[in-house]
């Protein structure tokens, strides 16, 4: 029996992985400076959709207004902001607001907690409890992180900057009506399973159903559409 020719430092991918690694870590200290920016940049954008569509929903249907010197017009649809600028060019501007919204939320929630995109769009409202500290009995809120890539669970302290977005959110995706967040069903495209319904936070309503917020996962029905996990 002849032994393999195929030495296992030929197949050994360790250098590749290293480097990949150190080119990864690399990028993260080039942009890490503008982070600041970047969230200042994003906040302000909100605010500037925000103001926007409040400006499109003081107006009846079919009035006029002016966005930033520009004249527009709304849509005769009440429950819409739609509106359509000099040129006839048709602006959601609720659309505009709401990604506006959900780019800042999933902005501030990363940078405040370090976690993966896949593990801030698995957090639920049940993700938040409170600990009371043995010595001194102060109750302190802390975040559940489940696990991810590194199959590790993590609990974060919750600072007040992550308490304020975390606060904004779940006013946003509370149900007005109940004031529960609505349980939404997410597809795993890692597990390719249905996980169980769960008060997620990274959700929005569309057409009376509340799907996650995500571009790969498929809303709640009752006929589960294929998801797509490309």
């Amino acid at each position: 029996m002849a032994p393999c020719p195929i030495k296992v430092a030929e197949t050994a991918d360790r250098k590749r992985l290293t480097r990949t690694k150190a080119r990864m870590d690399q990028r993260t200290r080039e942009r890490l400076p503008l982070l600041e920016t970047f969230a200042q940049a994003a906040a302000e954008h909100h605010r500037i959709a925000s103001a926007h569509l409040e400006t499109a929903r003081n107006v009846p249907p079919g009035g006029r207004f002016t966005l930033d010197g520009a004249p527009y017009t709304r849509g005769t649809n009440s429950a819409g902001a739609a509106a359509r600028d000099a040129g006839g060019r048709l602006v959601h501007l609720d659309r505009v607001e709401h990604r506006a919204f959900w780019a800042w939320a999933s902005i501030e929630f990363l940078r405040h907690t370090g976690a993966r995109v896949e593990e801030m769009l698995e957090t639920t409202h049940h993700a938040m409890i409170q600990y009371r500290l043995p010595t001194t009995g102060e109750i302190v809120p802390l975040l559940q992180i489940a696990p991810s890539k590194t199959d590790v669970e993590r609990v974060l302290l919750i600072s007040p900057e992550l308490a304020d977005v975390l606060a904004t959110i779940i006013r946003r995706v509370r149900d007005p009506k109940t004031g529960l967040i609505p349980l939404v069903t997410r597809y795993d495209c890692e597990e390719r399973q249905w996980n169980a319904p769960a008060p997620v936070l990274f959700q929005y309503n569309r057409g009376g159903s509340p799907p996650p917020s995500t571009p790969r996962l498929s809303a709640r029905s009752s006929r589960k559409p294929s998801p797509s996990c490309s």
